[in-house]
């Protein structure tokens, strides 16, 4: 895993889609280390304490279904 630099991603949004466990949560702290602010969508949230769970959104969303596919831009995207 690569690092980041603290404030390399500072004023950023990202959406991380399957982001409660493996790449995408790998990813999300990553992104929470350098400053971005976070929305994680996931079947499931991640039960693992760290500190991503706290400084990252998330919401329960099941992205192989296109029903409501805007939720997480529209509902999330505006609170991160």
């Amino acid at each position: 895993m690569s690092t980041v630099e603290k404030g390399e991603y500072e004023g950023k949004r990202v959406v991380i889609t399957g982001g409660s466990s493996g790449f995408g949560l790998e990813t999300a702290k990553m992104l929470v280390d350098g400053g971005a602010r976070v929305l994680i969508t996931g079947r499931t949230q991640s039960t693992e304490p760290s500190e991503v769970a706290q400084a990252a959104l998330f919401l329960a969303f099941d992205a192989t279904y296109t029903t409501g596919a805007e939720f997480p831009v529209d509902g999330g995207g505006s609170q991160i």
